[in-house]
């Protein structure tokens, strides 16, 4: 099991029709670690989210 603290960063997401740039949340898991977890480059995975939960689940060996 891997335990890390990371924080949510500020993303320019897009134009809004009064023309104000809106701010949204980024969340970016970037190392060697998540390569180690099997979530390789270029590899699915499945994303499920519910009350300030996230769960990762790579597919790769999963048939689609």
């Amino acid at each position: 099991m891997v335990s890390k603290v990371l924080r949510v960063y500020p993303s320019s997401g897009y134009t809004n029709a009064a023309g104000k740039i809106v701010t949204v949340p980024q969340i970016r898991l970037q190392g060697k670690w998540v390569e180690k977890l099997g979530f390789t480059v270029g590899s699915k995975f499945m994303l499920v989210a519910d009350n300030g939960t996230i769960i990762l689940q790579s597919l790769r060996g999963i048939s689609e």
